[in-house]
């Protein structure tokens, strides 16, 4: 993942080739078997979902701003002016959406790692406590709202009528 968003970032984007897409949608598919497989659930479940999706739409705009860009390439000579600068607006257009997503996957690379570097240092000790203040604080959000409710007269009855 990090080869692909350097790929774009780092060294200054040029066109791909369908084998390079092919090649990068390969090693997202295999990369994220190995973490489904041997990763933590807490790492692949959230971060590495959304680092595997940035990834692929990556390579898909990497796809459609080669094919934008083979669509400026094949206009006839004799285009108009305004037929040709459509085409390169497209093509730009479709570059710097390219970049985006690259900036996107690599925000979520960072987050990933973190994730990551939580789940390694995880000795069980946070993950104990947490779920069971995360019970009680759903309890008592619950309990509240709860007596709220009971507290308002239901429509059409008035207040004294329980």
């Amino acid at each position: 993942m990090t080869e692909l968003k350097d790929r774009v970032l780092v060294e200054g984007y040029e066109g791909t080739h369908p084998a390079e897409e092919d090649a990068f949608r390969k090693e997202i598919n295999e990369r994220w078997i190995e973490l489904s497989l041997f990763g933590p659930p807490s790492v692949s479940a959230a971060d590495g979902i959304l680092v595997r999706e940035h990834a692929r739409l990556v390579v898909d705009a990497m796809a459609a701003a080669r094919e934008q860009e083979s669509k400026l390439l094949r206009l006839p000579e004799d285009s108009t002016p305004e037929i040709l600068q459509d085409a390169e607006d497209a093509a730009g257009q479709a570059i710097d959406y390219v970049q985006a997503a690259a900036r996107v996957l690599a925000r979520s690379i960072d987050a990933f790692a973190l994730t990551a570097s939580r789940a390694l240092n995880d000795d069980g000790t946070t993950r104990q406590r947490k779920p069971r203040l995360g019970f009680l604080s759903r309890r008592r959000t619950y309990r509240q709202a709860l007596a709220e409710i009971r507290s308002r007269p239901a429509p059409g009855r008035s207040p004294n009528s329980y």
